[in-house]
């Protein structure tokens, strides 16, 4: 699952099910940055000026895109972090995703997803699928190799 990071597409079985209960690990739809880059662009987009001296970088970013889009409260971009696993990130460095929707909830509108995703492909950013921080436990959790299979014998002794 891991390995196959970042998706273009999200594979069926990311999806929970309603017909079949299904609890996949959360997936977080969006551009991902490091810090160094969410800065530059916060400066270069004008959501704060350069060389400001700021603690919440990443907040004020996400207000400035929901302001430019005009997302409605509680339907906007939002920040998400890539899954760690033990602490330690997978990637070189912690990256940030401006989360636009996951694999549970809508996020962005429908009407404006088109919209947000060419804008952030503009700037060589393009979304794509990744596993969130917001899983606990993943590996306990959702196994897709060490599946342990259940034999009708077992059950007759």
């Amino acid at each position: 699952m891991i390995a196959g990071e970042p998706y273009e597409e999200l594979p069926d079985a990311y999806w929970p099910g309603t017909v079949i209960p299904h609890r996949p690990p959360i997936f977080a739809f969006g551009p991902a940055y490091t810090y160094a880059e969410i800065v530059q662009f916060g400066e270069a987009d004008g959501a704060f000026g350069p060389k400001e001296f700021i603690t919440n970088w990443g907040e004020r970013v996400v207000l400035h895109l929901n302001k430019k889009f005009e997302l409605p409260p509680g339907q906007g971009i939002d920040l998400d972090f890539l899954y760690t696993k033990r602490g330690t990130s997978i990637h070189k460095e912690p990256w940030i995703i401006f989360k636009l929707r996951t694999n549970y909830t809508s996020g962005v509108p429908r009407g404006q997803m088109e919209e947000i995703k060419h804008y952030f492909t503009k700037l060589g950013k393009r979304p794509m699928w990744w596993i969130s921080d917001k899983n606990t436990k993943l590996e306990e959790d959702y196994r897709l190799l060490n599946v342990e299979m259940y034999d009708d014998d077992d059950d007759k002794e």
